[in-house]
């Protein structure tokens, strides 16, 4: 069972946490394996300013086609200004995880705009918390996303139903998945 806190970090993000466990230790590498015992933490992004950071940058990229720094601002101001997104963390002790920003599509649907995880925290069930944590969160039963061969494997070991597209852009043809998950 999950128990609902409020959670503060200095003052650049202000966060609502969840708690849960994770079997998780650092090895020497600085990379978390799942022996040993860890906290993991999802936390709504209510003070926005930390997403603007390097930090959040760094992390959120790996999701994003283009990988500049323009365009994940602009991206963000544009999932800030939009009251149906909503922005998740995940920290595991006092590290930044991952990122998750859902859009409320429906009353219990949403679309999974971006999700990524720190490199160093891959492999150990960081995303798939984020998704089920945060879509409890929001009260979400039907969750969509859209993504390419680089990630597709994800969303089939979570359990998304699959459909393959190609979409032309420029006249060159590029595959697209369309996943689906019924929680």
């Amino acid at each position: 069972m999950l128990d609902a806190c409020n959670f503060s970090s200095g003052s650049e993000v202000m966060c609502k946490t969840i708690k849960s466990s994770l079997f998780c230790k650092l090895s020497k590498t600085g990379n978390r394996s799942l022996e040993g015992r860890g906290i993991m933490h999802i936390q709504l992004v209510e003070k926005l300013e930390w997403l603007l950071t390097e930090d959040a940058f760094n992390i959120y990229q790996q999701c994003m086609y283009t990988h500049t720094y323009e365009t994940y601002r602009n991206k963000v101001n544009d999932y800030i200004s939009d009251k149906n997104t909503k922005i998740y963390i995940c920290r595991v002790e006092d590290n930044i995880a991952g990122i998750i920003v859902l859009t409320l599509t429906g009353d219990e649907s949403a679309e999974l705009m971006g999700i990524a995880v720190h490199s160093g925290f891959r492999k150990q069930g960081i995303g798939s918390f984020l998704v089920r944590e945060s879509a409890n969160k929001m009260c979400i039963h039907w969750i969509t996303a859209e993504t390419d061969d680089d990630a597709v494997g994800f969303y089939e070991k979570m359990g998304f139903d699959i459909s393959r597209e190609v979409k032309y852009y420029g006249g060159k043809g590029v595959v697209r998945y369309h996943c689906s998950l019924d929680l």
